[in-house]
């Protein structure tokens, strides 16, 4: 019983710390690609050339796989817990054991008396 509870609370950490790290490297990848956003809005209105163009790609991409990588943290599902191995009844294998040599060891029970039938009158 035990161990079940510690696997499902294991499962669940290990799940949670999952989508927990997915979504700070989103949230890095996002940051990065508005500051690179914001330097390309800069250069392009202080000077309209090659840099921007770069600068503009650079940010496009790097939000759009913080937006992807977001995406797939939220979506993502943690699998199905597999069944839980079964513990070794050792308690219950032995009461059933005593409850079988104790009617192993009973008398036999007496048969019931069966009364005779009444002779019908015609």
């Amino acid at each position: 019983m035990f161990a079940s509870l510690e696997y499902r609370i294991k499962h669940a950490i290990r799940s949670g710390l999952t989508q927990l790290i997915s979504a700070l490297v989103a949230v890095f990848f996002i940051v990065a690609g508005l500051l690179c956003l914001l330097v390309a809005l800069w250069i392009a209105l202080a000077d309209a050339h090659g840099a921007v163009f770069a600068a503009l790609v650079t940010g496009g991409a790097l939000m759009g796989l913080g937006l992807v990588v977001l995406a797939v943290g939220l979506l993502m599902r943690p699998r199905p817990l597999p069944p839980a191995p079964p513990a070794f009844p050792v308690a219950e294998l032995v009461a059933a054991f005593l409850q079988g040599m104790q009617a192993a060891r009973a008398p036999a029970p007496e048969p019931k008396e069966t009364p005779e039938p009444k002779p019908e009158k015609d």
